[in-house]
């Protein structure tokens, strides 16, 4: 069943939101090393989410996962 449109946008506009807190988190914070665990804790987004954004800002090139499936921002020379 689909969602209503304003419901969608409203979302999108949240999940946007969420986005915009996580990069800025790792952004002003450039030895910061979460697991999904401890991002899911601290940044206050359910791990099913957190998921999903953490692995789209690692696929985007913005963050890294480690081999020890922990998550930090991607430096310039990586």
């Amino acid at each position: 069943m689909a969602l209503p449109a304003g419901r969608e946008r409203r979302d999108l506009a949240r999940r946007e939101a969420i986005v915009r807190r996580i990069t800025a988190e790792f952004r002003e914070l450039p030895g910061l090393v979460l697991s999904l665990k401890q991002a899911s804790r601290f940044l206050g987004v359910d791990q099913a989410a957190c998921a999903r954004i953490l692995e789209g800002l690692a696929q985007a090139g913005i963050l890294r996962k480690t081999d020890a499936q922990t998550y930090a921002r991607r430096e310039p020379n990586h």
